[in-house]
């Protein structure tokens, strides 16, 4: 049996490494909102209603974290608005699985916003990636809650 030198190693792991340097997860952005209420939202305020985070480990300091930043961002939209004709509320849960893709660890993430008018949703927004971050990470939390509620005109 021929043993390999380092140039031929090197060679056959370039591939594997390069991959590693390169993962590039999915993301996935969409929403639904039906034509009547486009409008009307792009000219309320939205209020928030709760954060829910399925998660294991510390999901209770990542609600926190995740309430403080949507109150921030949610207040930063609502200054741009003049004079708002409406309120709604919004529901925020956050979602985060761990699994593993050739030999490395990876998170589903997921932000799911539900808007509210009075007691009945009205519309819904979902921003979803494959990644190598977790929601625990205050920076990379504060990243997939901007992407998501920026969809909220």
């Amino acid at each position: 049996m021929k043993r390999l030198n380092f140039p031929e190693i090197c060679f056959l792991l370039f591939p594997f490494f390069f991959s590693c340097v390169l993962f590039s997860g999915r993301t996935i952005q969409d929403s639904h909102i039906p034509p009547s209420y486009q409008e009307r939202i792009a000219q309320s305020s939205v209020a928030l209603n709760g954060v829910l985070v399925e998660k294991t480990g510390d999901a209770e300091q990542v609600r926190r974290n995740g309430d403080y930043i949507c109150r921030l961002l949610l207040e930063k939209r609502n200054a741009r608005i003049i004079s708002p004709e409406e309120s709604f509320t919004a529901f925020v849960r956050l979602k985060e699985d761990s699994f593993l893709r050739d030999f490395q660890n990876l998170n589903t993430v997921a932000v799911e916003i539900s808007l509210y008018a009075e007691d009945h949703p009205v519309a819904f927004y979902l921003f979803s990636q494959e990644t190598e971050s977790s929601l625990s990470s205050y920076s990379y939390l504060y990243s997939a809650l901007e992407k998501a509620l920026k969809r909220i005109q």
